[in-house]
């Protein structure tokens, strides 16, 4: 008896499929690096001093890049050419709290600015998490830890050229 000459018909057709599903290139944004970064450092700074005393805060004044890659089964397997701003600091929390109690605070800041809240991260008994997204560029993080006096913020753009 043979074998049916379908077979491996449809097993390159269902790689090309699972390829293509856990394959991406990310959408490059309109604007430049150097816009991208200083709107990157305007929102972490602005976070940063929404908290008042809570925080011993330190406003920055610059951002990192990093290479948007093309992903294939979840592998990078090459260079878009374009760029993200990203800026990822760690505050102390001062007056005896923990940085997971000036979540709900922050929360009610990004709103006021009519960012897009996603509270998914909430539920992490050890370090949860608080997501905002400031317009369709860029991507604001805080991550609380209870029972420490520390909080996270991350943001990161969009991919722009440089």
């Amino acid at each position: 008896m043979s074998k049916p000459r379908s077979a491996p018909f449809v097993a390159a057709a269902f790689a090309v499929v699972l390829g293509a599903g856990c394959a991406g290139t990310p959408r490059i944004a309109a604007g430049h690096l150097a816009d991208a970064k200083a709107r990157v450092v305007a929102l972490v700074n602005a976070t940063g001093r929404s908290f008042g005393a809570h925080v011993a805060f330190v406003p920055v004044e610059s951002a990192d890049e990093l290479p948007c890659k093309k992903k294939l089964f979840g592998y990078s397997v090459g260079d878009t050419g374009a760029h993200q701003a990203e800026l990822p600091i760690s505050v102390a929390v001062t007056g005896g709290s923990d940085g997971a109690a000036l979540l709900p605070r922050l929360e009610t800041y990004w709103r006021a600015q009519g960012y897009t809240i996603d509270r998914s991260g909430l539920s992490d008994r050890q370090f949860p998490k608080l997501r905002a997204h400031a317009g369709n560029d860029s991507l604001l993080v805080a991550t609380g830890y209870v029972g420490v006096p520390r909080l996270n913020l991350y943001a990161v753009s969009a991919c722009v050229r440089a």
